[in-house]
């Protein structure tokens, strides 16, 4: 037999050995979820559960935690509110320094400013919502 057709051979052996094991056999090893956590203290409880879907949503592999100023936990990521007002908010995200999919250390930064302003109402959790991804989607976050 050539090396070529001895390799099927085997492989097809493989899987026929294979059949007869319990799936659980092939279960993977848990894979533990990087946990991002972000601080927003500013913008309203339902801006920051906005911005936490958002990053959410545009990041899937990480699972994103709340933190306060007065929480022990060093933010990764952190919204700076430039203004805040029942019909506007301006801020933008910064970044400490932290390890991107790949385990490489990140350099820390910060995405650009924007602003949400209405001038016929007040903010609503639709409006803060669409903030929120934009602001995500904006900041380049290295992760």
């Amino acid at each position: 037999m050539t090396p070529f057709s001895t390799l099927l051979v085997g492989a097809a052996a493989s899987l026929t050995m294979s059949a007869d094991l319990p799936a659980s056999y092939f279960s993977t090893l848990p894979v533990e979820t990087p946990v991002l956590h972000l601080e927003c203290d500013t913008g309203g409880t339902a801006f920051c559960r906005s911005l936490a879907e958002a990053i959410t949503a545009q990041f899937p592999l990480h699972r994103v935690e709340l933190t306060s100023r007065e929480d022990a936990i060093k933010p990764d990521v952190t919204f700076v509110a430039e203004k805040a007002t029942n019909t506007s908010l301006s801020g933008h995200l910064e970044w400490q320094v932290m390890p991107g999919m790949t385990g490489r250390m990140r350099p820390a930064g910060q995405g650009p400013t924007l602003e949400l302003t209405v001038m016929d109402a007040t903010l609503n959790d639709r409006m803060l919502a669409a903030f929120a991804a934009q602001l995500v989607r904006h900041s380049n976050l290295p992760l």
